[in-house]
């Protein structure tokens, strides 16, 4: 349970970021449409391993089966909130929000069989940890350049967009890593395929990105404070294991996303 509500106040926290780097301030309808949305998504994504008899990866999935009080209530919370606040965005919005809810609904999914075909987007090689990172990236960037007419100012949201992707993308790429020995043989993942080592390498290249990306925006702040979060993130990239424990990965990586956040808001708001 509290893994799920932790991820989803570092999501609401990695939206929130967005509308201070595009200048829209405290406008939380985006922040907490991504809110209910990770939550619903993180809990099905683990009760789903036991609603089709798949023997969960971690702890977390026996801990709904325990509480299913608690997941009901929570899944219909979530999503009484999400179509609440979809029906306020415009069209071309919820056309993006359809997308990535569809390409969010066919990951969690994996191996389930429909007839003759199987989905399981997570067994085409090196795909699943771009997907991570994009639907990351945008759903916590689109919306708002979206609802705010900012789409024609591609100078300032493309790099925002890509940004956030290339800083999602080394936290997805640890979490791979740490699941090299738990991953199903046919997720061919880049750590499987490159080595835990080559990972690294490509998750500190892909830091770097985020960070020369995010010194092109137009924000009037000190960046020493920033530098800090790409730092501690560059420092346990380095000491990654596949033997790190859960903490780790699921509450230390993670927390990266809203640290940065919290610092970047602090910063705009007190310069």
């Amino acid at each position: 349970m509290y893994s799920n509500i932790h991820i989803a106040l570092i999501a609401f926290l990695f939206s929130l970021e967005t509308n201070y780097e595009l200048g829209i301030g405290w406008d939380i309808k985006n922040p907490l449409f991504v809110f209910f949305s990770t939550l619903f998504i993180y809990n099905l994504g683990y009760y789903q391993a036991i609603l089709f008899k798949k023997p969960p990866q971690r702890y977390h999935a026996e801990w709904m089966l325990k509480h299913i009080t608690y997941w009901g209530f929570s899944m219909l919370l979530s999503l009484v909130f999400i179509l609440y606040l979809f029906s306020s965005y415009t069209r071309e919005t919820q056309l993006i929000i359809v997308l990535l809810s569809f390409i969010s609904f066919i990951y969690i999914i994996h191996g389930i069989k429909i007839g003759k075909w199987k989905i399981s987007i997570r067994s085409i090689p090196y795909v699943k940890t771009f997907i991570v990172s994009l639907v990351w990236a945008a759903i916590t960037v689109l919306p708002q350049v979206i609802e705010n007419d900012l789409l024609k100012d591609s100078t300032l949201w493309l790099p925002l967009l890509m940004g956030k992707l290339l800083f999602v993308l080394p936290i997805a790429l640890m979490f791979d890593v740490r699941d090299i020995e738990s991953d199903p043989e046919e997720f061919l993942t880049i750590p499987r395929a490159i080595g835990v080592k080559a990972t690294k390498v490509l998750a500190v290249l892909s830091l770097f990105g985020a960070f020369y990306l995010f010194m092109q925006l137009p924000l009037s702040i000190n960046p020493i404070y920033i530098m800090s979060v790409y730092f501690l993130m560059l420092l346990s990239i380095v000491y990654s294991t596949p033997q790190r424990n859960e903490l780790f990965y699921s509450a230390w990586f993670d927390s990266l996303m809203g640290i940065h956040a919290i610092v970047l808001i602090l910063s705009i708001s007190f310069n």
